[in-house]
């Protein structure tokens, strides 16, 4: 299996959502802050009382940075952790770019013709992943760029489920209109769109699974 290799983390608990980039937490009875690097709402994730894992840092403005929250079930917070998941998985033996710019957008990858963004989903609801968890006009500005490059390269949009416990993938059409426009547009043009499912432990992460689109 392609595994990604997760850092030693530190046990904490949940006390507040500070601004977009910062939580605040109690570790062996005191309080320390932790980097977010997730700009999404994380309403299910960042509930007081949560038991939370932290990565130490020895470089920053924070002492730590949010890795993993334990719903259950365990869930992967850093969306960077996305992309990382989906080349282990899908580019790992391939010549690929990282982040290639076209027309002043950045996108994940680009690999044998075809260009792929990869976009971190850890909001689930009955058993429906769900992105985006708060608007959006990144994505959609990049799913427009995605339509225009379809008469030069294949374009794939990948959704990459940082939890186990979901079952379909379905647009949050209801949240973001916009986005679910762009998508809309970008599939008319014979762009691909895939979700997978991840396994999650303290130690490690792999995408499993590919699971069902709702559009």
């Amino acid at each position: 299996m392609y595994r990604v290799r997760l850092p030693p983390l530190v046990k904490a608990e949940l006390v507040r959502r500070l601004n977009r980039f910062v939580v605040e937490l109690k570790l062996n009875g005191r309080t320390v802050r932790a980097h977010l690097r997730n700009t999404g709402r994380l309403e299910q994730l960042l509930r007081p009382g949560l038991t939370a894992y932290l990565r130490p840092k020895s470089t920053g403005k924070y002492p730590y940075e949010l890795f993993l929250v334990e719903l259950p079930p365990k869930v992967l917070v850093p969306s960077v952790l996305a992309n990382e998941l989906y080349r282990e998985r899908f580019l790992s033996t391939s010549e690929h770019a990282r982040e290639p710019t076209f027309n002043g957008t950045r996108l994940d990858f680009l690999a044998d013709g075809t260009v792929i963004e990869v976009k971190s989903v850890t909001l689930v609801r009955g058993g429906t992943a769900l992105f985006p968890d708060a608007p959006t006009g990144r994505a959609a500005r990049q799913l427009k760029l995605m339509s225009g490059l379809l008469s030069s390269y294949e374009a794939t949009l990948a959704f990459v489920v940082l939890r186990p416990d979901a079952e379909r993938f379905r647009p949050h059409c209801e949240l973001d209109p916009s986005f679910c426009r762009a998508l809309e547009a970008f599939l008319k043009a014979g762009g691909c769109v895939k979700a997978y499912l991840t396994e999650v432990s303290l130690k490690r992460a792999a995408i499993v699974k590919e699971i069902p689109v709702d559009l």
